[in-house]
């Protein structure tokens, strides 16, 4: 299966990504700031892009806020670096706190669902807790 995982800096908040202008929404400041120091570290390690169908998964820090809200920033970047197509090629996602990864930091996982097990009703399996880093199992906090 390909993929690969990468440590980020923490996206903002999705909450946090646009702020509202005179003639509709721009960019924030700090989400700004983060897709470029993103995209920096994403292209210096000149990854092997995943094609077609993939899965993602996110790990945080304890204290990084509504989980959830991570993901979009993520997939976005992705997508600006060439590192997935597009992310409507997104068949699962997880995000979850995990106790190894340093405040203000994220691991970003991404695999080839092409080859991933069937799911109930024939979609994609989520990425099983097997595929995370060496002895996250037992780090896991839950959400």
């Amino acid at each position: 299966m390909s993929g690969f995982e990468v440590t980020l800096p923490l996206p903002p908040s999705a909450n946090k990504l646009f702020k509202n202008i005179a003639h509709g929404r721009a960019k924030t400041r700090a989400y700004v700031e983060w897709r470029h120091a993103a995209e920096a570290q994403l292209r210096a390690l000149q990854l092997t892009p995943v094609r077609g169908p993939y899965e993602l998964a996110i790990l945080v820090p304890r204290g990084a806020g509504d989980i959830s809200n991570r993901i979009k920033a993520v997939e976005d970047i992705l997508v600006k670096v060439g590192l997935t197509d597009d992310d409507k090629h997104n068949e699962a996602v997880s995000a979850r706190r995990y106790l190894r990864v340093p405040p203000g930091l994220c691991t970003v996982i991404v695999r080839s669902s092409s080859a991933a097990p069937a799911g109930a009703g024939g979609g994609p399996a989520p990425l099983p807790v097997s595929s995370l880093p060496e002895g996250a199992k037992a780090d896991l906090i839950a959400a």
